[in-house]
C-alpha cells in the first residue's frame, strides 16, 4: 500500500522510540546484573533451569529478605499463587489463584516456564504429567509456577544450589529411616512376657484378695 509522507514519518519516530527503549532496557539489565552479580540469592536462584539470570535478579528485588517468609506458602501467597475457594453451605469449589500478590512475580514466573518446563527435569516432568492428566495449558503452566516458587525457596533459605535428585534422595532417607524404627519384638520376649503373666494368675493369693478378683470379673449390670 501507498504511504504518505506523514505516515512514513510517524512509523519512524514510532521506530526509532522503540529502539531507544530498547537500549534503555538492555542498559539497565547490565546494570543490575553488575550490581548482584554477587548475590548469594542471585547466585541460587540462578542455578534453577529455568530462571536464569534476569529471572533470579527479579525474584530477588520483587522478594527482598526471604527470611521474612515463614514458609514457602507464605512466598505462595505473597505472590498471588495460592489457590482460591468459594464455599456455599457444605460445597467449596477451588476458583483459580487469588491473583492478590505480587503481579511481577508471577509474570517472572511465567517467562522462566517456557524454558523451566523443557530444561527443568522435576518442572518438565511435573508439567508432561498434569497434561497426560487432561489438564489445560494454562492450568499446568500455573501449577508449574507455584512449584517453580516452592523450588527458589527451599534453596534461598537453605543457601543450597538447585539439585534435581535431592528430593528422591530425602524421601528415601526418610523412607529408610521408617523402616529402621519398626523393631519387631523377639518371640522369647513375648514367651517370657505370656509366662510371667501366666505365673502371676495362678501364683498362691488370699481369700480377700481372690474375692476382689472374682468381683471385679463379674460384669456389673445389677446393683
Amino acid at each position: 500500500a501507498q504511504i504518505d509522507i506523514n505516515t512514513g514519518r510517524t512509523i519512524t519516530f514510532l521506530a526509532q522510540e522503540i529502539l531507544h527503549r530498547m537500549r534503555s532496557i538492555s542498559s539497565l539489565e547490565k546494570a543490575l546484573f553488575a550490581e548482584f552479580r554477587t548475590d548469594r540469592a542471585v547466585m541460587v536462584l540462578q542455578s534453577i533451569p529455568g530462571l536464569g539470570m534476569w529471572g533470579a535478579v527479579s525474584l530477588r528485588i520483587e522478594i527482598g529478605e526471604i527470611e521474612r517468609f515463614s514458609s514457602a506458602e507464605a512466598l505462595t501467597a505473597y505472590a498471588g499463587l495460592d489457590p482460591q475457594f468459594h464455599q456455599s453451605g457444605d460445597t467449596q469449589q477451588r476458583r483459580g489463584i487469588t491473583k492478590r500478590g505480587r503481579r511481577r512475580i508471577r509474570a517472572t514466573l511465567y517467562m522462566a516456564m517456557l524454558s523451566a518446563i523443557t530444561h527443568n527435569p522435576i518442572i518438565a516432568a511435573m508439567y508432561e504429567r498434569l497434561k497426560a492428566a487432561g489438564k489445560p495449558s494454562l492450568v499446568a503452566l500455573t501449577a508449574c509456577m507455584r512449584k517453580m516458587l516452592h523450588i527458589a525457596y527451599a534453596c534461598w533459605i537453605s543457601d543450597r544450589l538447585f539439585d534435581a535428585g535431592y528430593e528422591e534422595a530425602r524421601r528415601a532417607k526418610q523412607e529408610q529411616r521408617h523402616q529402621s524404627v519398626q523393631v519387631e519384638v523377639p518371640v522369647p520376649l513375648i514367651a517370657s512376657t505370656n509366662c510371667m503373666r501366666s505365673n502371676a494368675l495362678t501364683a498362691p493369693i488370699s481369700r480377700k484378695e481372690a474375692k476382689r478378683r472374682k468381683a471385679a470379673a463379674v460384669p456389673q449390670t445389677l446393683v
